[in-house]
């Protein structure tokens, strides 16, 4: 597994505090979502991958919205082409764009 760091781990094994305290350390945070593996894969796809919407939902919030917008996409769509309904969600409540889905649909 090259390249494969902490974040990445524990998004994929889906342990939320984990993943928090790790985006929260220096060198974690924003350049620790967005680090890629061997495979061109960040802790955002791993997550999705595993089906673990807690840590997506973490990664999400921690980057700048014009990233997760971007980043958000991707999971939405690879989410919804695995049927991981958890996951489009986490998507939808961690994206600005999304939530603001959620607020029209509730008016």
């Amino acid at each position: 597994s090259k390249g494969v760091t902490p974040l990445m781990r524990a998004s994929a094994g889906g342990h939320v505090e984990a993943v928090r305290v790790l985006v929260q350390q220096e060198g974690g945070g924003v350049d620790g979502v967005r680090a890629t593996d061997a495979q061109g894969w960040g802790a955002v796809r791993w997550s999705v991958e595993r089906g673990q919407p807690g840590p997506l939902l973490v990664l999400l919030k921690a980057l700048p919205e014009a990233e997760a917008v971007v980043m958000g996409r991707r999971a939405l769509l690879r989410s919804a082409e695995l049927g991981l309904v958890a996951c489009v969600r986490a998507v939808v409540e961690g994206v600005a764009w999304g939530r603001s889905l959620l607020q029209a649909r509730d008016e």
